[in-house]
């Protein structure tokens, strides 16, 4: 850069494009985020009207000097453009764009503030609030500055936003609210859902830091006491001046306090990077993240007047509303069709009415959650008895139940669970969860269609049926299989007694040691489970394969069979690491040998755990399911009665009173 600038003699050879983007080299001057590159061109400038004809020079983008700077974060260079040539600061690209519009887009905290407090780009509205001046506010597609700062992410930038118009939350874009565009990423509220114990331990111990700074880093810069009290003085006339000398106060105080804590945990990151501990950064900004979404969507929230609206009444009409405009795409159902469950519950906090709301299709809540799988929803909505009374007898334009939408596959993704088998259980687990709340009637309810919900599920869901039947008849079969080797290896163990046997009556020569003892007793064990593996898949081969097959019968005895052959495998290599110890007769010299053997033993058992563990965990929800059920069965005063009976358990005249 320095030769380039060495070469540089008049204005031309500075308007001179010298890259694919057809930048200059003023444009790249500032990409090395420092004052002096810039600051020796513009000493090369003679006059005024030469000065302003290099700082409004545009690349191929139409972004001139000051929405290079604002994009790369230097601040320096965007300081001295603004003294330069203040005109820089109401220029826009060809996207509309203006250089604050950038800055806010990139989450720059700092520049924001400093561009806003420059006189006249804030103004006051009719209802005489502060906002920044109309061609800060949004581009040329519609879409605003807040929203691009919540698009990119940079929520804490647009908290500073907020902070500095409190109107631009209400502009009316084509392509949804601010607060529709934060419930289309429900990953930044559930930082903590996907974390083990000791990750969201360590989670919880990290400060929620305060402050609207997006970048930890960014934190920890000096804050300028200039663009405070430019803030203050550039107000537009008749603004509340005294409030927002007072708030600017409060901030600089949270400001103090946070670089405080961060410096504190800055120097306990750096000690952990060089460990290799490198995580713990990256997850206090997923913490920080998290924090600064969930304020601004409840600043959002409160400030959404859709909620308020009727939507019975235009969805009624002769006209149905238009699907990008009205419910369709606003922000509850969008939380929950992304599973937003924090976003969700915000909003029906803020206006519990909002249960009630219905989308361009007469869907309510719980339609948009049974079509999308979203259970955690779906609980947190039956937990609410008063409306769901009415929820449930809701009926779409298409004359579709909700029990109707459980059934629609369109919006399927494929279950939790691995295998065939046991995503099609999780379907008509959901199904029989939410036939659960409907009003016996309405299960058998027709569509405009002449079908019911049990006939259009069982229609969407045949070809997963088909792979479902075919996937476990093939499980069945090779597990069947190893399970009869497993037999005929401990079998034949059974009968090749581990040291021979005495010559004269036959007995084993080792039967007084325990650890013959526990031969015998694994090799009986392994025997036992692997022959009951293969009567369960065996008794599945011989099942019949219907959609109730599979949520009752089928994936129990599956779960049963494959336990047992665990089980099976597992204690046939603990009769061989027996064998092994009788015949050889370790001594305590020989210790080492003793753990090669037991590492050799558990190694095939610990392999075929870990390759079938997501396998097993479908295998254990079912019997889940069951153990609730069947706890919930005993609990029952009756069977407590039968039971204490049976026993014989003395019942005292109290209890029976």
């Amino acid at each position: 850069m320095k030769k380039q600038i060495s070469k540089v003699k008049n204005v031309s050879k500075i308007l001179q494009p010298i890259s694919m983007h057809q930048d200059n080299i003023i444009h790249l001057a500032v990409h090395s985020k420092k004052l002096e590159p810039l600051q020796q061109i513009l000493d090369i400038v003679d006059n005024d009207e030469q000065r302003h004809s290099v700082t409004s020079s545009v690349n191929a983008y139409g972004n001139t000097v000051l929405h290079e700077a604002a994009i790369c974060r230097n601040y320096e260079a965007v300081q001295l453009l603004v003294k330069k040539n203040k005109e820089l600061i109401d220029m826009k690209n060809d996207s509309g764009e203006t250089p604050l519009f950038r800055a806010a887009a990139y989450g720059n905290t700092k520049i924001v503030r400093y561009l806003i407090s420059q006189p006249g780009q804030r103004v006051l509205s009719f209802e005489r609030r502060v906002q920044l001046k109309g061609i800060h506010r949004s581009k040329k597609d519609g879409t605003s500055i807040l929203r691009a700062a919540i698009q990119g992410k940079h929520f804490g930038t647009a908290l500073e936003l907020l902070d500095l118009d409190e109107e631009l939350e209400e502009l009316d874009e084509k392509n949804g609210t601010s607060l529709y565009m934060l419930a289309k990423i429900p990953y930044v509220f559930k930082s903590r859902d996907q974390m083990g114990f000791w990750k969201k331990l360590f989670y919880h111990c990290l400060p929620a830091v305060s402050g609207h700074d997006d970048s930890i880093d960014k934190i920890k810069e000096d804050e300028d006491p200039d663009i405070e009290r430019d803030l203050q003085e550039n107000l537009p006339a008749g603004s509340d001046h005294e409030k927002k000398v007072e708030n600017g106060r409060s901030g600089r105080v949270n400001k103090v306090s946070c670089k405080l804590n961060i410096s504190i945990w800055d120097v306990i990151f750096q000690g952990m990077n060089i460990i290799g501990l490198s995580v713990a950064k990256k997850l206090w900004k997923e913490k920080r993240d998290c924090v600064l979404a969930t304020e601004l969507a409840k600043i959002l929230i409160k400030n959404d007047k859709s909620f308020n609206q009727n939507y019975m009444k235009s969805v009624n009409d002769d006209r149905l509303p238009d699907e990008k405009k009205e419910p369709g795409n606003y922000p509850l159902f969008t939380a929950v069709r992304t599973g937003n469950v924090e976003l969700v519950k915000l909003i029906l906090k803020e206006y519990p009415q909002a249960h009630e709301q219905i989308n361009h299709k007469k869907q309510n809540i719980l339609h948009v959650a049974a079509m999308h799988r979203q259970t955690e929803i779906f609980k947190l909505v039956k937990s609410k008895e008063v409306p769901m009374v009415r929820l449930a007898r809701q009926i779409d334009v298409n004359g579709d139940t909700v029990l109707h939408s459980v059934a629609d596959t369109q919006h399927y993704k494929g279950g939790a669970r691995s295998g065939p088998a046991y995503q099609l259980l999780d379907e008509l687990e959901w199904f029989k969860r939410v036939e659960d709340i409907m009003p016996s009637y309405y299960t058998m309810l027709h569509n405009n269609n002449e079908k019911t919900a049990r006939e259009v599920f069982e229609e969407n869901h045949k070809s997963q049926l088909q792979e479902a039947q075919q996937w476990i008849k093939d499980t069945s079969q090779s597990c069947s299989t190893v399970a009869v080797l497993v037999s005929t290896l401990v079998f034949a163990a059974a009968f090749t007694v581990p040291g021979g046997t005495n010559g004269k009556n036959g007995r084993p020569i080792l039967i007084n040691s325990p650890i013959f003892l526990f031969f015998t007793i694994s090799d009986i064990i392994s025997l036992s489970f692997s022959l009951t593996a293969v009567v369960m898949f065996l008794a599945i081969l011989t099942s019949p394969f219907d959609f109730d097959n599979f949520l009752d019968t089928l994936p129990r005895k599956l779960s049963f069979g494959f336990a047992l052959l665990f089980m099976s495998v597992a204690t046939t290599m603990l009769a061989f690491a027996s064998t092994i110890f009788l015949v050889i007769r370790l001594d305590e010299r020989r210790r080492w040998t003793t753990t090669l053997i037991c590492c050799a033993v558990f190694f095939p058992v610990s392999v075929l755990a870990l390759t079938h563990f997501p396998l097993f965990a479908s295998f254990i929800k079912p019997w889940k399911y069951f153990y609730e059920h069947f706890i919930n069965w005993t609990a029952r005063p009756r069977v407590r009665n039968l039971v204490a009976r049976f026993l014989r358990f003395p019942q005292s005249k109290d209890r029976q009173g």
